[in-house]
């Protein structure tokens, strides 16, 4: 099981998700010949994940948690249905978990493991407030950081965190978003969500989502050292 096996499923996914788009919405037929070239099976288990990310040596995923768990499973492990997931680390710092809040995204350094960084989008529950509300000044943030593993690489230093940025306080617990990787570029990518802000705007009338000086609904790009 190598990443490649799960780029080929995202771009079927693709395949099946744009043709909704059509004027008619009818669903789309899927051939059996399509649905053949696919395999279910259960390589192993972590409770409520959320996001799923290879070594660049295939070797290891990363699998994060939406209670703020890491864990690491060999991918050869995987392919022989035994894959035993390893905890690597719990996010040290108070989340809300309410709703769609938790620890979302992660993604390891391509050039892993000589730069051993693991980078990690996550809800921070910063003044002590997990109300789900409409008011700008009230809930939780969402923070992007990132962590270095330990020469074991299957354990993170607690004491490593470099933070990129916080968003605003999120009153609402939806479209967190979270999503990151590496470009060819060599620069980090980020989506920010924009959090069910629909009424929002900036000093300039822009809706949140379209306001370039606001982080809600973007995509964010970063050098490796944020």
């Amino acid at each position: 099981m190598t990443r490649s096996l799960f780029s080929t499923a995202a771009a079927a996914l693709l395949l099946l998700v744009v043709p909704l788009a059509t004027a008619d919405h009818t669903l789309p037929k899927i051939s059996k010949e399509f649905t053949d070239n696919f395999e279910d099976k259960f390589v192993a288990g972590v409770k409520s994940p959320t996001d799923m990310y290879f070594t660049p040596d295939d070797k290891y995923a990363f699998v994060t948690s939406k209670f703020g768990k890491i864990w690491r499973i060999s991918v050869e492990d995987m392919d022989n249905n035994k894959g035993v997931p390893e905890e690597v680390f719990e996010i040290p710092h108070p989340m809300c978990l309410n709703g769609a809040r938790g620890l979302g995204g992660i993604a390891v350094h391509p050039e892993y493991p000589s730069k051993p960084y693991i980078y990690v989008f996550h809800n921070h529950d910063k003044y002590d407030d997990c109300v789900v509300s409409t008011e700008l000044d009230e809930g939780p943030v969402n923070r992007m950081s990132r962590w270095t593993l330990n020469s074991d690489l299957k354990s993170v230093d607690p004491n490593s965190e470099v933070v990129f940025f916080e968003t605003s306080r999120l009153g609402t617990q939806t479209h967190n978003s979270g999503d990151i990787a590496f470009g060819a570029d060599g620069m980090v990518y980020v989506t920010v969500g924009e959090s069910g802000s629909k009424k929002e705007k900036n000093a300039n009338g822009e809706f949140f989502p379209l306001a370039r000086n606001v982080l809600l609904g973007s995509v964010v790009r970063l050098d490796e050292d944020g």
